[in-house]
This record gives structure tokens, C-alpha cells and sequence, in this order.
């Protein structure tokens, strides 16, 4: 019931003028949920600096309340769930970016506890030489490291290649879609889609019957990039949205990486100039994917001699005790689990590191020794 009453009112501020993603983010900070903000008075909000005066003349809560609950009916209808970001089953990789959704829609099954997330970006015009590197891939991770999940955003060439070898592979996969689950776009994957939905899930942030606009397919490359471990270019050119994903998931501190191409190959001359910039890692195949990420190795920590004889900070203890049960933890997931700011963790995982108990990975993650 509280996730109900969070998401209704979720919603509810997001029908307010001048109520977006960050502006929600920074009420529910304050008052600690999305019922209290929108329970605030409107007195108390000009007063703490959170809403101009004039912007909240023009609300109507009650106004803003019918249409949260017409759309939770819609929802309850067409049997499409509806994540808050305060819930606990919201994709936690994503949470933890800074422009996350205030609000996922979704179409079939997010819960994959456990599950390392690739997502697999690229032209949608795709070469020959890119598709196979596509198929490849995702059959080599299926035998190497199956317990995967490949993130993509439905749009024909590479993309729509991810989703299929994933299928063929039986891996589940996340199609992220930049326009509301009343209809799919491009209509040619609507096939594909019913079969992604079966076997993973349709995500999106927009509201059931949201008109499609050309600008939110670039916005929806955030999520791509926000629910994944890695990201990996497969084949674009020096522009598009596969570069848009690839940079932010190096601004979420996300592994980048990009398969070579021919020199002069224009679908390739994104993933070249990417290599040649430092910014994304070059792999050839799956296994150089999965030596760089280091997923191959043992999960099981080692007993550290050490530890018998360093006495620990109570910070330092709270951050070991937290990863020692864990494999690789993202750096903002061990502030989360240990209720600690990032300016006040970071010194402590330095400590720890320099004592031998914990190793840095890439990507900001840490694991036991």
C-alpha cells in the first residue's frame, strides 16, 4: 500500500507545472516522500526555496491527483507495472544516477537479482561485419557468463540484432523504449517487442499514452546507459545515439568499451575514434569483454590473515561487513547499503584498500581480497 500511495503521488507531482525529474528529486529529499511533498503547503514550499510563488499559482492538486489515478487505472488495465523511485524493486544501477526517471513503466519482468546488465548500442544501419560481431557476442556470453542480461532500445540495426541474438541465446533482455507502451516504434519491431516482453521486459519513463517525440529517443539512452554494467559499441558512425550512450555511461562511471572497424568505414568510424580518444576500452570478443570486467574470477572472498590483527574504524567495519558477503559492489551502492555520503566513504575505502582487505575494480567497484 505505501509503494501504491508513493507511486499515485509520484504522479501526481509530475502533472504540476514546473515539477520535472530533478525538481521531484529535490522535494522528495526534503520531505522524505512524494506523499509529504505533495501534502506540503504550498507556503512551505516557497518559503524553503524549493518552488517559485508564481509557478505554484498555477496548480490544481486536485487536478494533478485525477490524473495520477487515471493513470494508474490505465496501467492496471493494459497489466503494466509502474516503479517509484522510491520503491524498492526500482533497478538500483539507475537509482543511484543522477537524472534517473522519477517514474519506470514496464512490460514483463525487471527483477534480476544477481544478473550482471550489458547494454549493446549501435547503428540502425548495421553492416554485415556488425551484425555478426553483434551475434557473436551475445553467444559467446551465454556460454562464458550466462547469468546476463542485454539492455538495448529497440531501434532497427544494431540494437534490434541485441534483442534478437539474446532471445536466440535464451537471455533475457531490457528493450528501452523513448515513448509510452500504448504503441511500439519503429511498427516493424512490434513482433519482436511482444517476444522481448515475454522474455524480459518493455521500459520506458513515459506515460501510457505520451505522444512520440523525436527528442525522446536521445533521452532514453540515459537508461540504456543508468540500468548497465558495461556498454558496448558495436558498429556507428561519429555521430548518433550509440556516442550519446557511450558518454553517458562514462559520466555514471560505467565501463566503456567498442569493437574496432576498418579504416574508412564510416559505420565504424564512431567506434575508431572512441578507441583513439582512450575513452572506451577495444574488444574483440567476449572474452576480452569478460577479462576486462574481470567477471570470470572467483566471487568466493578469501580469508585475509590481516584481518585478525588490524582493528577497523566503526565506518570501516560498517563498509567490510557490507561487501563481505557480496561479489563486485558499485562504490554507489556501498554508500547506499552503508548509509554513508560519497565524501565521507571515500576515505574509508582508501583505508581499507591500503590495509589489503578490499581491491578497487574498474568501473568504481570494490570487492573482498
Amino acid at each position: 500500500m505505501a509503494d501504491t500511495q508513493e507511486l499515485l503521488h509520484t504522479l501526481a507531482l509530475l502533472q504540476l507545472k514546473g515539477v520535472g525529474n530533478n525538481i521531484l528529486r529535490r522535494l522528495t529529499d526534503y520531505f522524505g516522500s512524494a506523499h509529504d511533498a505533495f501534502l506540503a503547503s504550498e507556503a512551505d514550499l516557497v518559503k524553503e526555496g524549493l518552488i517559485g510563488a508564481k509557478i505554484i499559482e498555477t496548480w490544481d492538486k486536485q487536478q494533478a491527483l485525477a490524473a495520477a489515478l487515471k493513470e494508474i487505472e490505465l496501467l492496471q488495465t493494459h497489466k503494466i507495472g509502474a516503479l517509484s523511485i522510491a520503491n524498492a524493486d526500482y533497478p538500483y544501477k539507475l537509482m543511484n544516477c543522477y537524472d534517473a526517471p522519477a517514474v519506470l513503466y514496464f512490460l514483463g519482468n525487471t527483477d534480476y537479482k544477481g544478473y550482471k546488465f550489458i547494454s549493446i548500442v549501435g547503428t540502425r544501419n548495421a553492416s554485415a561485419y556488425g551484425l555478426e560481431l553483434c551475434r557473436n557476442f551475445v553467444r559467446d556470453i551465454k556460454q562464458l557468463y550466462p547469468k546476463v542480461v542485454i539492455v538495448s532500445g529497440l531501434a532497427a540495426g544494431i540494437d534490434a540484432c541485441a534483442h534478437k541474438a539474446a532471445l536466440d541465446n535464451e537471455l533475457p533482455t531490457l528493450a528501452v523504449l523513448g515513448h509510452g507502451l500504448n504503441t511500439i516504434y519503429p511498427a516493424g519491431n512490434r513482433e519482436l517487442a511482444a517476444k522481448i516482453a515475454k522474455s524480459g521486459a518493455l521500459i520506458t519513463e513515459y506515460s501510457f499514452n505520451s505522444r512520440i517525440m523525436p527528442e525522446n529517443f536521445a533521452r532514453r539512452n540515459r537508461i540504456v546507459a543508468g540500468l548497465s554494467d558495461a556498454t558496448i559499441v558495436v558498429e556507428t558512425g561519429t555521430k548518433g545515439g550509440s556516442l550519446i550512450t557511450a558518454d553517458l555511461a562514462l559520466n555514471y562511471n560505467r565501463d566503456v568499451y567498442a569493437f574496432p572497424g576498418r579504416v574508412g568505414d564510416t559505420r565504424s568510424a564512431g567506434c575508431n575514434l572512441l578507441i583513439k580518444k582512450n575513452t572506451t576500452a577495444l574488444i574483440e570478443n567476449a572474452a576480452d569483454f569478460l577479462d576486462s570486467m574481470q567477471w570470470m574470477q572467483s566471487n568466493t572472498p578469501k580469508a585475509v590473515q590481516q584481518e585478525l590483527f588490524i582493528r577497523l574504524t566503526a565506518e570501516e567495519e560498517i563498509v567490510y561487513q557490507f561487501l563481505k558477503d557480496k561479489s563486485d559492489v558499485f562504490i554507489d551502492m556501498i554508500a547506499h547499503g552503508c548509509a554513508m555520503s560519497m565524501q565521507a566513504l571515500s576515505p574509508v575505502l582508501l583505508s581499507l584498500e591500503f590495509s589489503g582487505l578490499i581491491k578497487t575494480l574498474p568501473g568504481k567497484m570494490y570487492r573482498i581480497v
